[in-house]
């Protein structure tokens, strides 16, 4: 995005930190929001499904349930999925960052 005096400028979202992996550099540019948004949405739906599956037999309550559900999935895409995710989808991801 240029701003008033032409120079560009960037609004980061923090959601980049997900898609940098620790033996490279982070890109100047992070990847676009949609490829993010749906990186993002491939990890977590076979959690979410996968989850409601195991839980609903044991018939908690509901904050429990919704307790373990948000957290589990935050804790491995945060520190296994997205980071393996990110390996494997890296030219793709920052395919339009890169020239």
């Amino acid at each position: 995005m240029l701003g008033p005096a032409g120079e560009y400028s960037e609004t980061r979202t923090e959601m980049e930190t997900w898609f940098t992996l620790p033996a490279r550099p982070m890109p100047a540019k992070p990847p676009a929001n949609w490829k993010m948004a749906l990186t993002t949405w491939v990890a977590l739906l076979p959690m979410v499904v996968a989850l409601g599956s195991i839980f609903r037999p044991f018939r908690l309550p509901v904050l429990l349930e919704q307790a373990l559900s948000t957290i589990i999935p935050v804790v491995l895409l945060t520190w296994v999925v997205m980071p393996w995710l990110t390996r494997l989808l890296y030219r793709w991801l920052y395919s339009e960052t890169t020239t």
